[in-house]
């Protein structure tokens, strides 16, 4: 039997804050979203039409998005920066001043961040990576702050349907539960993040706080 698709964005909204459950986060998150958007489609036929895309599980999430970005596809040269010196010590210290205060005004135009010392940004450049999201894919609550450089994100959340479909209730709601828990949800679109917009990734998003990240334009 498959799980009622409320119960996976309900299960998905709930371990979102724990980091542990973050493959489960995923795999909840994204089976719901593609039963959505493909209503009727097995699971089998999900799971063959994510594997088709690049990220079909949540190993191929953390490669590409979870793990700081050495490639330069994303071509922002602040980007292109961080990846070289992302726990890199000796390349963070070699970075020339053009490029760290090249770094800081960028950052200085953060809401929070007028005032962020020079020396600051230099003592903890080797801690600041740059992540690649493609278009389409989540960006999961996390507990680091996060700015983006580049690209946009709509702020979606998994929203109660108003029509259920008898058909749907008799064929497939052997375990009798509630009508509001057998229909379909909708993602709705409450909201959205440009560029140089800025957040803490535990943060609630939308507002209702239940929004998650959606990638509308690839972003970094």
């Amino acid at each position: 039997l498959s799980p009622p698709l409320v119960l996976l964005s309900c299960r998905a909204l709930a371990g979102a804050g724990l980091p542990e459950r973050k493959a489960e986060v995923w795999a909840d998150f994204e089976l719901a979203r593609k039963r959505i958007e493909t209503p009727g489609l097995p699971t089998r036929s999900i799971q063959l039409k994510l594997a088709l895309s690049g990220i079909g599980s949540y190993g191929d999430y953390q490669r590409m998005v979870e793990a700081a970005s050495p490639e330069a596809e994303h071509r922002h040269w602040a980007a292109g920066l961080l990846a070289r010196t992302h726990n890199q010590p000796a390349e963070a210290k070699s970075a020339s001043k053009t490029e760290v205060n090249s770094l800081l005004g960028l950052l200085r135009r953060v809401p929070g961040f007028a005032s962020l010392p020079l020396e600051a940004l230099s003592e903890r450049l080797c801690d600041i990576s740059a992540h690649f999201v493609p278009a389409g894919q989540p960006l999961l609550p996390s507990s680091t702050w996060s700015c983006i450089l580049h690209g946009s994100f709509d702020i979606v959340r998994f929203a109660a349907s108003r029509q259920v479909q008898g058909a749907v209730q008799e064929s497939e709601n052997h375990l009798n539960l509630p009508a509001a828990m057998v229909a379909a949800p909708t993602l709705q679109a409450v909201g959205s993040l440009g560029n140089m917009d800025s957040f803490v990734g535990g943060d609630p998003q939308g507002p209702c706080g239940d929004g998650w990240l959606l990638a509308s334009d690839r972003g970094v």
